[in-house]
């Protein structure tokens, strides 16, 4: 194999090696041997490079020999393999440009060593009899000591891989949420959440992202279950962020979608730089996605993303867009909802204008005013002027009275009955706004003769009244 000038990755663990997911040397019975001893010795990758010599090879199985306090007494497997100067077999580093980088620096090095990160200098081994993840969680979860500790977190990191298949589920969900508590819990010294961080980072991989991922989302893991790992999914971050967005992409099933927004949202602002790349797609369910996660964030700093999709070729984008800047709200939501009020686009407009009404923030009612002054005598956009009304009325701005009062009092000679219904708008805004700077415009209008209208006043009068006794 290594003859074709490729690269040989095993992922070990402790029922056999396996090779692109396949389990190889099956039939072997020194191959079915060596799997668990080197699994007991927190080796879970291999990478073996096509310049493989007869020499290492025979290294490698030297200090695979040498005895366990003898490896531990020389800072672990790895850092026997460095100071055996062994430069085409690997242990658990399975990035290719960091492997070539540091076997370039051995071979012209006249002492070969590397530095290890803090978490691989714990110089602990695992027990050769292989306990049960749960077992060792059980006595993380009691460690008195820092090093005890140290030992009994690195003898779970070992596990956590082997555990990544559908009858050990539980065990790892309950494991990856203990290191999560322990990493986030301020009450936790800050050297055991350092090292439990670091335990994270080691176990992290792809896979196990995916894994619970899948586990999450399936119809019979339990709401309480699924929280557990939405949580879990927010402590990986950036590692679970993007995978969470490349499933989401992927998914058919709505009850999923579902499942994937929610674990999305709990991200929160992290997930922005992922979400604004994924508004690029081509695909627009895709877009649309990712603008309804950004939504719910509920970020002001996202506006600017989502401003060029109001003009984006689908209208399903284009409305999910209005939305989420109702949710995103600041300045930037405002202008642009604005801008969408005055565009050509009708149907946009309109959701625009109650999208306003939504953020209830108040440098959009001079905007909403000069929307309701413009004249209609033929009432084409009456129907316009009734949605910019109630958003005045729920926003609840003073600064429009004076303009509501105007056309509470104002009667047309054609269209009366369509125009009583702006009028009604206007009087059921007032009541919504609450001053009692409108009380004499809905005292007349009490006795309107269109009974919407005298309805709506009278309405609007008790809530001025309630809202009089309560000032008091």
């Amino acid at each position: 194999m290594l003859q074709d000038g490729e690269n040989l990755h095993f992922t070990v663990r402790r029922e056999g090696f396996f090779l692109d997911d396949k389990q190889f040397g099956k039939e072997s019975q020194p191959l079915q041997k060596l799997a668990p001893y080197l699994f007991a010795r927190r080796i879970q990758q291999i990478v073996i490079l096509p310049d493989l010599s007869l020499e290492d090879l025979l290294e490698f199985s030297k200090s695979l020999a040498l005895e366990t306090k003898e490896i531990r007494s020389r800072g672990g497997i790895k850092e026997v393999l460095l100071q055996a100067r062994i430069t085409t077999i690997w242990l658990n580093e399975t990035d290719l440009s960091k492997i070539l980088t540091e076997k370039e620096k051995l071979e012209e090095s006249a002492q070969p060593g590397v530095e290890e990160e803090d978490f691989n200098q714990l110089q602990f081994q695992p027990p050769e009899d292989i306990r049960d993840l749960r077992d060792v969680l059980k006595e993380l979860r009691a460690a008195k000591t820092d090093q005890r500790f140290r030992e009994l977190l690195q003898e779970t990191t070992a596990l956590i891989p082997d555990a990544i298949q559908p009858n050990k589920r539980l065990a790892l969900t309950e494991a990856m949420a203990l290191l999560c508590q322990f990493a986030t819990n301020r009450r936790i010294p800050m050297q055991r959440r350092e090292l439990t961080s670091q335990a994270i980072n080691h176990v992290a991989t792809r896979e196990l992202v995916g894994f619970l991922i899948d586990f999450m989302c399936k119809r019979d893991t339990s709401p309480r279950l699924k929280d557990v790992l939405k949580n879990i999914l927010v402590v990986l971050k950036h590692r679970a962020i993007g995978q969470l967005m490349e499933k989401l992409s992927l998914e058919d099933s709505a009850g999923k979608r579902k499942i994937l927004v929610e674990a999305l949202i709990r991200q929160g602002h992290d997930a922005l730089p992922v979400l604004a790349e994924h508004l690029q797609d081509d695909r627009w369910f895709v877009v649309r996605n990712a603008v309804t996660v950004i939504g719910e964030i509920r970020h002001p700093d996202s506006s600017h993303f989502l401003g060029p999709l109001l003009q984006h070729e689908e209208i399903r984008v284009r409305r999910e867009v209005v939305r989420a800047l109702a949710k995103t709200g600041g300045q930037e939501a405002v202008n642009l909802l604005l801008k969408t009020v005055e565009g050509s686009d009708e149907e946009m407009a309109r959701q625009a204008l109650l999208s306003l009404g939504a953020l209830k923030d108040d440098r959009a009612v001079p905007a909403l005013v000069r929307t309701v002054k413009i004249r209609d005598p033929f009432m084409k956009r009456s129907s316009f002027t009734k949605d910019a009304i109630r958003s005045i009325g729920e926003i609840g701005s003073p600064e429009a009275i004076p303009a509501l009062c105007s056309i509470l009092r104002q009667n047309k000679l054609i269209k009366r009955t369509q125009f009583a219904e702006i009028r009604a708008a206007a009087a059921q805004a007032l009541g919504e706004i609450g001053y009692e700077d409108a009380r004499s415009a809905l005292e007349v209008a009490v006795d309107d003769k269109f009974a919407r209208v005298a309805r709506q006043a009278a309405l609007a009068l008790k809530q001025l009244k309630k809202g009089s006794e309560h000032a008091e």
